[in-house]
């Protein structure tokens, strides 16, 4: 269910890929390219620390734009991974 206008994307890089700054950069660009398509966003971040489970985290507008993204990208494949999708709460976005 979504709870926020917040979701974090898991399993989008390897752990080696997160320590690369131009790897986190080119995940922000394709995340912040595909997310768009569900409505405005308001931030992307891909943290490099204390983010065990290499996520993308994004902030959308609406409620209604973020249960669409969790709704779409669900289970899909990205670099032969399969994407894990939550709600996150916006004051956990705010903090990173």
């Amino acid at each position: 269910a979504c709870t926020s206008t917040v979701i974090s994307c898991s399993n989008m890089l390897t752990p080696e890929e997160l320590a690369d700054p131009e790897e986190r950069e080119g995940l922000k660009e394709d995340v912040t390219e595909e997310c768009a398509r569900f409505g405005k966003l308001l931030g992307v971040k891909v943290p490099a620390d204390a983010n065990p489970d290499c996520c993308a985290y994004v902030r959308f507008e609406s409620l209604e734009a973020a249960a669409a993204a969790i709704a779409s990208l669900s289970g899909r494949k990205f670099d032969g991974r399969t994407v894990g999708v939550l709600s996150v709460d916006e004051a956990a976005f705010d903090a990173l």
